[in-house]
């Protein structure tokens, strides 16, 4: 934690130069309004994002003259049209902010208020190391490869769907990578490391920013703001770690002085400090406790989770064989939440149905009007399941064998020391 000693004596500041005074005001006000959504991004009850709600879709209608009405709603992006025309008023109220900042300002130097910029900039970007370093270690970003994932081809995979798949086929590299983003996120707390918290964490989010711009991820903007705060944060250092690292030549060490000059004031910051960080602590660990039991690994799986192999398909009657060319009969039925199943034709074609279980009566049913769906399950052993019921108006009668997913390549090849011959397949 932060040291209550008594502060070292204090200097007289440089005068800055006046393109870096401007440019200061700039980076102030703009990082000042994107750390706003970086912390709302973790701290849901932030009155930012609701704020924004107001303005962004006049801004979208009246000035930039978009053809669509801008909406609001969560879809997992961010980069929505919503996020873009909140940028560009973040751009616009920095410059004229900045401008009005420059004419009536005659200060020299913002020595204190860039590290109170500084604080600012660390505490956001360790509360998002937290929130992803988090959720990567119990693996709730990238969850191991669901059913349907399993058994797509791997030509109809999306950019970010076969990275999700990728991740998550790894628990080891999973856990690794939110390791990295935890370490970033202590590291940053503290100003005796917050520079070599700036670089691991700038290290880490480069890599996630290639990944989401290679990849197609939408979290394009999010990643590219943590990197240029990471950049931000290890500025001041440039010059020893270029002398260190490059020319090797020893490096002074950076003064660290006090933030508040009088006692009680710095007792009071070291107190705010460590609620603070506390807080981040408390409830990055509550949330992988929920999360893991919720929707994680430790999660309650549906009744008929898995992949299902249809042996037997009966239609109003009729048994219909298992041709290639039917558009009718089943491949295969997937269940992986307690939501929605999927059905695999023999023709290779998907489809989904939202469906709500009722346990009690080991019944299915959708309240889809064009294809209403309720069907009954029975067990007849632990490899077999039997669906009887409707769909569409239809009466089937359905006999399925599980399939064992621990059998598919990805998920038991493993791990070897030794390996003869590349399995590259």
């Amino acid at each position: 934690m932060a040291s209550v000693a008594a502060p070292p004596v204090q200097t007289k500041p440089t005068e800055w130069p006046a393109l870096t005074r401007v440019a200061f005001r700039f980076a102030f006000c703009y990082l000042v309004l994107y750390c706003l959504i970086a912390f709302n991004n973790v701290l849901e009850f932030l009155p930012y994002d609701r704020f924004s709600q107001l303005f962004v879709p006049w801004v979208g209608r009246h000035i930039l003259h978009l053809a669509q009405p801008i909406t609001y709603f969560i879809s997992g992006s961010g980069d929505k049209t919503s996020d873009w025309v909140l940028l560009f008023c973040h751009l616009a109220v920095s410059l004229f902010a900045t401008l009005v900042w420059s004419i009536f300002d005659r200060r020299k130097e913002y020595a204190r208020l860039n590290e109170w910029l500084h604080v600012l900039i660390r505490y956001s970007l360790a509360a998002n190391m937290f929130a992803y370093g988090s959720a990567k270690v119990v693996k709730l970003q990238f969850s191991d490869p669901y059913p349907t994932k399993l058994i797509q081809p791997l030509h109809d995979f999306s950019p970010m769907g076969l990275l999700w798949t990728f991740m998550g086929a790894s628990t080891a590299y999973t856990f690794f990578a939110g390791a990295c983003e935890l370490l970033g996120g202590v590291l940053l707390l503290f100003r005796r490391t917050a520079t070599l918290g700036a670089l691991v964490t700038g290290a880490v989010m480069f890599n996630v920013a290639m990944l989401n711009y290679a990849y197609d991820v939408p979290v394009k903007l999010l990643a590219t703001h943590l990197v240029l705060m990471c950049g931000y944060l290890a500025i001041p250092d440039l010059r020893a770690l270029f002398d260190f690292l490059v020319r090797n030549r020893p490096a002074a060490p950076a003064p660290v002085r006090a933030h508040f000059a009088a006692k009680r004031w710095r007792i009071a910051g070291w107190v705010a400090k460590t609620l603070a960080v506390g807080y981040l602590l408390v409830t990055s660990a509550m949330g992988m406790v929920e999360g893991y039991s919720q929707y994680g690994q430790g999660a309650r799986k549906p009744p008929l989770y898995g992949i299902w192999d249809v042996e037997e398909f009966t239609r109003d009657g009729v048994t219909l064989p298992p041709l290639l060319t039917d558009t009718v009969r089943w491949r295969q039925f997937i269940n992986q939440n307690a939501t929605s199943i999927a059905i695999r034709g023999m023709d290779d074609a998907r489809h989904s149905y939202t469906i709500r279980f009722e346990t009690a009566r080991s019944k299915i049913w959708s309240n889809n009007v064009a294809v209403p769906l309720e069907l009954t399950w029975s067990r007849p052993d632990t490899s077999h399941l039997v669906l009887t019921g409707t769909i569409g108006g239809d009466t089937y009668n359905i006999r399925m064998k599980r399939l064992d997913e621990s059998k598919f390549t990805l998920l038991s090849r493993g791990f070897h020391w030794v390996s003869e011959r590349p399995f590259n397949r």
